[in-house]
């Protein structure tokens, strides 16, 4: 260790034991869905101190809402602006609604979608909690079917993250890469063409 200005650094490390040396290079940084929006054009991997809106927020749900268009799937997707109205015409009590839900030709709830990233274990966590909230309300309403589409590496964390989310979905779980495997997953099959 070597002192300078008080405080104490260290000027060599040992390697650990694996024999592997120490990275001396930053981490690298993984591509994103992300598009700068704006004025001005930043040069690709620089960061703004300024946070922008980013499409990336909406990619699970855009993916699910043109699924649900190209197969004729008759749904709401909810948002603060109809939360009252998808409340009131189905009777739906958890505060905020699910992502969306699906309904027949009759105006009759058949499913409902919650859609989560995170991109952290912790955050899949606490997000994990939600599908209990929403499972608890599948089972008042007579067992409507829910659904989960999942994003983000946090959800490989089994134990604590992926695990309950399946187990309050009865499986039917899917990411944006297999979200068409949904359509052959009851309520879809009866509710194709309604829409």
């Amino acid at each position: 260790m070597r002192q300078r200005d008080g405080v104490s650094s260290k000027t060599s490390q040992t390697p650990p034991r694996n024999g592997r040396p120490f990275a001396t290079s930053p981490p690298m940084a993984f591509p994103t869905a992300c598009t700068c929006t704006s004025a001005t054009t930043a040069a690709p991997g620089a960061r703004s101190s300024t946070p922008r809106p980013s499409p990336r927020g909406d990619v699970i749900e855009d993916a699910v809402e043109a699924l649900f268009t190209a197969n004729g799937v008759p749904f709401i997707r909810t948002g603060s602006h109809n939360q009252a109205e998808v409340a009131a015409h189905f009777e739906v009590r958890v505060n905020p609604a699910p992502d969306f839900v699906v309904f027949d030709d009759t105006d009759t709830l058949r499913a409902m979608l919650e859609c989560k990233g995170a991109n952290d274990g912790g955050t899949a966590r606490d997000k994990a909690l939600r599908f209990g909230l929403l499972h608890n309300e599948s089972v008042r309403l007579g067992g409507i079917p829910l659904l989960a589409v999942l994003g983000g590496l946090g959800w490989t964390r089994v134990n604590d993250t992926l695990g309950p989310v399946v187990r309050d979905c009865d499986g039917r779980v899917f990411s944006v890469a297999n979200v068409d495997e949904m359509m052959s997953v009851s309520p879809f099959p009866a509710v194709k063409g309604m829409a």
